[in-house]
């Protein structure tokens, strides 16, 4: 003899603030600090490190230095003085960026 239980499970629908960003060049208003800088289209553009609360959180694979400072990386003026340096990792060297745009954000 079988018996069938009937299992009710529930889909909830959550709302999406799903914005489409297409990143062009450097300094330009489509990307995605650029959007966070706005205060996701809100006002002005401000640098999200320096806004209030923070809009994002970046690491740099090297200790911070006039080099390494993440407030130049995410300005909207190039800068070919901003760079990673090599760390060794696992036995390998590498240099990374890490930009952390926050909880509910991809």
């Amino acid at each position: 003899e079988f018996t069938f239980i009937e299992c009710s499970v529930r889909f909830q629908h959550r709302r999406s603030s799903y914005k489409e960003l297409q990143y062009i060049c450097d300094g330009d208003d489509h990307g995605v600090l650029y959007f966070a800088g706005t205060s996701y289209g809100e006002h002005q553009w401000v640098n999200p490190l320096l806004a209030e609360p923070k809009k994002i959180t970046i690491t740099a694979s090297s200790p911070h230095s006039r080099y390494t400072d993440p407030k130049v990386l995410v300005s909207r003026t190039y800068q070919g003085t901003c760079f990673a340096g090599p760390r060794l990792e696992n036995g390998h060297n590498c240099s990374w960026w890490m930009v952390d745009l926050g909880q509910d954000h991809q």
